[in-house]
Parts: structure tokens; sequence; C-alpha cells
């Protein structure tokens, strides 16, 4: 290769790995915005409000892999009578991910 267009082909690999770098944070910023709207209209829809939530990871999420992985959270929700409860909370399916807007809660004691 001629030592004048080295200088480019490098500038090229560096702004397409630049552009994917973008892409997957703009990817994951959307999939935690849907997640969380999933999850307060879970909480409305339920008479809970969400006392606190923390996301748990996946090898999926780390690498903000355009896999449809759904989304878990584990949540505190507090409800009318203000007892408060600890769940897993998953949001989506493995098929159609977060686009399946679906709610799955599992109680823990």
């Amino acid at each position: 290769m001629p030592q004048d267009t080295t200088g480019l082909v490098i500038a090229g690999i560096v702004l397409a790995a630049v552009f994917v770098v973008v892409l997957n944070v703009l990817y994951y910023a959307r999939r935690v915005r849907r997640a969380e709207s999933l999850l307060q209209t879970w909480a409305n829809e339920n008479s809970f409000r969400v006392v606190a939530r923390r996301r748990l990871w996946k090898v999926a999420s780390l690498l903000c892999t355009p896999l449809p992985w759904p989304a878990l959270y584990r949540v505190t929700a507090e409800d009318a009578q203000g007892r408060t409860r600890n769940c897993v909370v998953r949001f989506g399916s493995f098929s159609a991910g977060l686009k399946a807007g679906q709610v799955e809660v599992r109680w823990l004691f």
C-alpha cells in the first residue's frame, strides 16, 4: 500500500469504530428508556410505587449487542397499604426483546 493512503485507511477504520460505538451507546440508551417506561407503566397499572430499582446486568447488556434480550430489574415496590415488597421484573421476550412489551414479575420473599 502506498505511504500516502495509509493515513486515510487508518482514519477510515477509526471513524468506523467510533461510529459503531456511538450506535451501540444510542441503542443501549433507548433500551434503558424503554425498560424504565415499561416499569413505570407496570407500577401504575398495579397500584405500586417504585421505591428502588436496580438493573440486573447480563452479558448482552454489557456488550450492547443488538440481540433482543429482555431487560431484568430487581425492584422494591410499595403497595397502596404502604407495604414494601421485592421482586424481579422481566420486560420483553427473548424473541422480540423490549418490543414485545411483556412484563413478568416474580415476587421475592
